[in-house]
């Protein structure tokens, strides 16, 4: 799964990249009251537009990759069944403008509603795209796919942002990129099935017995994720939204890491179920969790020690009070180590997925009165870890009767401890960075960062927490990347 899984970073890293820098460019353009507005509207899109798939597009990681011969129609039916739902919920958007913002504490929302209806509509039944050329197995495309949509988008956003500095001009330019987008869905859809492109009701039928239960369990994660946001929305001002929502701040490594290892792991799994193979499952998993727990362990325990660093050097000094918010959110990436969630979508337990979400969504809506009453801001974002480290326990204990596993083998314990005890090593010298080193606040980040990492990664080998066959399969994949370098050095000479 490494080539695969690392080919669909690479794609997703220059598009996380790129987009990641959009909020630090507009926090610059925009007032805290102005960037409160366009976090708000890019919170509201996010949340209906995993609301809105209803599993239809997630479906394709289950059905294309053992059913060659109708994959043209789950294709399609996914992409007519978006669309139709991209269309409903544009209209309720555009209709419902006032209420919206008067829900979320912002007139400043409303007349941006029907932008927001545009942009959703188009860009919802794309999102069939790469999922379609990672389930095909086309893992290049995909990847390319997922960096070209989001420097575009990155592009399109930023552009009119610069000449006419409005949240509005944001949304035109989101919209200009949506078209794009499904453009090249439609085009790609054509070119790759042809004449199976169609829709199929037997074949919708199928879709919708995974899909429905699967947008259930989405329904209560999406609300238990973003409870939290919405909450202080409505509570507070733009402006205290606007630093709670950088406090918040999604790091784009942690998901294109995520999504592209467990989005392989699902396929390679699917597969070996599919071939008799179902023994393979369990050393699946356990390498898929080594794997994520050697890269997002020390990323957690970095953005701990550079917190207050990296958020003054992303959003100016203007956002200070964001450090505290930012160091505990930081504690989520420990939790994206273990995706349980792929691993029972494989089994088909989005039912036990819904209950899962259930339960979250109870505890962070139950409680986040009093947390937010007694720890402050600080308080939402405790009360979702907690729900999201209940979600892990719960969906590990199914998963301990699907997989006839013990406590003892549902994950690997010791690599997780060693991987652990290494991250927590390395960090004593940039702790003593951070603590002793009297610089500006971009060179103390750049030398605790380099220093954690060359620490980290010695001490991986040292104690062998990276394994050699994992060292020899990076090394033959970036072989090619190496060859024009080796060939340059040589004729220098």
């Amino acid at each position: 799964m490494l080539k695969p899984a690392l080919t669909l970073m690479a794609g997703r890293t220059l598009g996380y990249a790129v987009l990641f820098l959009v909020p630090i460019i507009l926090v610059r353009l925009f007032s805290q009251e102005e960037f409160g507005t366009y976090k708000q509207v890019f919170l509201l899109y996010g949340t209906i537009l995993n609301l809105a798939q209803v599993g239809m597009s997630e479906s394709l990681f289950y059905f294309i990759p053992g059913s060659s011969e109708d994959a043209g129609r789950y294709v399609c039916n996914s992409i007519l069944v978006l669309g139709g739902i991209g269309l409903l919920t544009g209209g309720l958007l555009y209709l419902g403008g006032d209420l919206i913002a008067h829900s979320l504490n912002n007139s400043a929302l409303s007349p941006l509603m029907p932008l927001l209806a545009a942009y959703f509509f188009l860009m919802l039944a794309s999102y069939v795209l790469e999922i379609v050329m990672t389930a095909r197995h086309q893992y290049s495309y995909a990847a390319a796919a997922y960096g070209l949509s989001d420097v575009a988008r990155a592009a399109l956003i930023v552009m009119p942002a610069l000449v006419f500095q409005t949240v509005a001009s944001v949304l035109y330019g989101a919209i200009v990129h949506a078209v794009i987008r499904l453009g090249a869905t439609i085009w790609y859809s054509v070119k790759q099935f042809g004449a199976g492109l169609r829709p199929d009701r037997s074949v919708l039928l199928r879709q919708l017995a995974y899909s429905l239960p699967f947008a259930l369990y989405v329904l209560f994660q999406t609300g238990q994720e973003s409870l939290h946001l919405f909450v202080v929305s409505s509570w507070f001002d733009a402006t205290t939204f606007a630093i709670y929502s950088v406090g918040c701040l999604q790091i784009p490594l942690a998901e294109v890491v995520s999504m592209s290892v467990v989005n392989v792991m699902m396929v390679g799994m699917v597969q070996a179920i599919r071939d008799g193979r179902e023994a393979a499952v369990v050393p699946m998993w356990h390498d898929t969790v080594r794997k994520l727990a050697l890269m997002f362990f020390p990323f957690a325990a970095i953005l701990l020690i550079t917190a207050r660093d990296l958020i003054i050097f992303l959003f100016t000094d203007a956002y200070a009070a964001s450090v505290p918010i930012f160091r505990t959110w930081s504690l989520v990436v420990l939790l994206s180590a273990v995706p349980m969630d792929g691993l029972l979508r494989v089994y088909a337990q989005t039912p036990f997925l819904l209950v899962i979400n259930v339960v979250k969504f109870i505890l962070v809506a139950g409680a986040i009165y009093w947390f937010v009453s007694g720890l402050g801001l600080i308080g939402p974002v405790v009360i979702t870890l907690l729900a999201l480290a209940a979600g892990k326990a719960i969906g590990l204990a199914r998963m301990m009767v699907c997989g006839h596993l013990n406590g003892g083998n549902v994950l690997p314990w010791r690599s997780l401890l060693e991987i652990g005890f290494v991250a927590g090593a390395a960090s004593l010298p940039a702790w003593w960075i951070t603590a002793q080193v009297s610089a500006p606040p971009v060179a103390r980040l750049a030398m605790t960062a380099v220093t954690y990492g060359v620490v980290y990664v010695g001490l991986a080998l040292l104690c062998g927490v990276i394994r050699k066959n994992e060292q020899d399969r990076v090394l033959r994949w970036m072989q090619p990347a190496w060859r024009p370098m080796r060939l340059k050095a040589l004729f220098m000479r």
